[in-house]
């Protein structure tokens, strides 16, 4: 029986690779340079242009690698759902010391869901995120005899299991312009965004000491109930306060804890 996150991995490179019928082929301006060609589609959802909005039909045009879906993308966005997937893959080993010399490959699939509860519901100003994460493979850390994960987002949401698990479950909802409410399971791993320290360990650093505090790891739990505030100046966010459980709830829903 193969583990979800390989028909996971395979059914995205099926959508990915699956060409539809044509009816008209014209060149890419966007990427012109490299002889890229864009097309055509009729779908329920209507006739578009895959090179519309950067999700051309050629991989060097498109901003996502399964593109706009002929238009489903758009149209479900339109109302109200968006779906991010990404999946992140490591191959790393001990070259020389550590407790053992071996390599191992491992991996973390994403799905993060979207609601706009305005659209959806009427119910203006609010959001819906949801996001389901697992992983793969094996970690490093044992074999390197380190404390760290040398990859956090290979042993994120939690190295004891590989099932997929719900670490953001929250609403969002502006009170005004300047003050915006949000509670609910909150994953903690995006609380310090900036340009160094980010990124979940995917797009940038994904060694654990360059992307959390490290003197935090035993007192912030990865994922928990929680709220909070956040306060803005002219768009910009300046301040947060947040209250959450203490107790890390990764793998439950959280409330057996309160």
């Amino acid at each position: 029986m193969r583990p979800a996150s390989h028909w996971l991995t395979i059914l995205t490179l099926v959508v990915a690779c699956w060409q539809p019928f044509t009816a008209e082929a014209f060149d890419c301006d966007d990427c012109a340079n490299i002889g890229c060609t864009d097309h055509w589609f009729a779908s329920d959802a209507g006739s578009y242009s895959s090179g519309v909005c950067g999700t051309a039909g050629c991989l060097h045009c498109r901003e996502t690698l399964t593109g706009d879906w002929f238009g489903y993308r758009t149209c479900l966005a339109e109302s109200g759902l968006t779906l991010e997937a990404d999946s992140t893959q490591f191959y790393q080993g001990v070259a020389h010391g550590g407790r053992r010399e071996r390599f191992y490959y491992a991996g973390h699939n994403d799905l993060l869901f979207g609601f706009d509860l305005g659209k959806m519901l009427d119910v203006q100003g609010w959001s819906l995120t949801v996001r389901a994460e697992h992983r793969w493979g094996e970690p490093l850390a044992r074999d390197a005899g380190v404390i760290l994960p040398t990859a956090l987002h290979a042993a994120t949401p939690t190295p004891e299991s590989d099932r997929l698990i719900l670490t953001n479950v929250f609403f969002t909802g502006a009170v005004d312009e300047n003050v915006t409410l949000l509670f609910g399971k909150i994953d903690t791993l995006d609380g310090d965004r900036n340009p160094f320290a980010s990124g979940r360990g995917k797009t940038q650093f994904f060694n654990t000491s360059l992307l959390v505090p490290v003197n935090g790891l035993p007192t912030v739990p990865l994922a928990t109930l929680g709220a909070g505030a956040i306060f803005s100046v002219d768009g910009m966010p300046f301040a947060q306060l947040m209250v959450m459980n203490s107790s890390d709830t990764v793998t439950t829903s959280g409330f057996e804890d309160l």
